[in-house]
């Protein structure tokens, strides 16, 4: 809290984060590990306050079987967990980033605000991401692949420029046309680093389960091992805001190209939506 007080200045004034010069990983990666060091106790603050609270409800509800047992469900109550509450840790680590871009510092509380603020669009973006991929993967698979990886820079769009869940989506795909397979590569890539944390706490704390089962005597330890894993998925996804800033990053780097070679904004793109009257 005192770290926040004394560097959560929202005026004060960083060095401003020059734009990649290329749309290569290093280059990405080196430019969000920057904005993601320069504010990593704000980030992760601003995660552990949204996501401590949804990781417990999950893995409660998955404790107490409420759902079915397997992952295809378990995905489905994270997905939409992720849409309904997640957003706004989403809306307001963007803001930091957006923030740090500018040369600004980023208050905790500010942040938070913004998300909140932002809840309501971003929520409706993740619903009609969601839509469209579960649609897409229903009817052949190959179109919701699509879907989600050229939906990938709503969130930065809403955020950035504001605007309609619409507009967020007909922008973000129109902005990632001609940079599929580097998207999808990349987002591999970052995703799977961005969870190995996670993986290796989720690791340790299933071994430690094992341990328990075996040894332990009493049964009500058993019953709470599950807090576990929560802890360990909290604490682990601490990361994964890196590849939220990614793409940011790269969605600031592609919106720089299009200035620069005349190529139309994200803003005018052509709409692949018309507005229902």
């Amino acid at each position: 809290v005192q770290f926040l007080q004394q560097g959560g200045d929202l005026g004060a004034t960083l060095q401003r984060v020059e734009t990649p010069g290329n749309l290569g990983l290093t280059a990405l990666c080196s430019t969000t590990w920057r904005i993601y060091k320069g504010s990593f106790w704000v980030i992760a603050s601003l995660y552990l306050t949204v996501w401590m609270p949804c990781n417990l409800l999950v893995a409660y509800v998955e404790a107490q079987h409420w759902i079915k047992d397997d992952l295809s469900a378990s995905v489905r109550l994270n997905s939409w967990v992720e849409a309904l509450i997640g957003v706004i840790a989403t809306g307001a680590i963007l803001h930091v980033a957006r923030s740090s871009w500018n040369g600004l510092r980023s208050s905790y509380g500010e942040a938070l605000r913004f998300g909140l603020r932002k809840w309501g669009v971003l929520l409706r973006g993740q619903i009609l991401i969601n839509f469209a991929t579960g649609l897409g993967l229903l009817l052949l698979i190959i179109p919701g692949i699509l879907v989600l990886v050229r939906s990938v820079f709503l969130p930065s769009f809403l955020v950035e420029e504001g605007g309609s869940a619409t507009n967020g989506l007909h922008s973000s795909w129109h902005l990632a046309k001609g940079h599929f397979w580097r998207l999808a590569g990349f987002s591999i890539i970052v995703g799977v680093l961005a969870s190995l944390p996670t993986f290796i706490l989720l690791a340790i704390t299933g071994l430690l389960n094992v341990l328990l089962e075996e040894f332990a005597e009493s049964s009500p330890l058993l019953d709470q091992a599950w807090l576990l894993d929560w802890i360990a998925e909290s604490f682990g996804g601490i990361t994964f805001p890196f590849a939220t800033i990614f793409f940011f990053v790269f969605y600031k780097a592609l919106c720089s190209q299009s200035e620069v070679f005349g190529s139309p904004s994200p803003t005018n793109a052509p709409r692949l939506f018309t507005k229902l009257p």
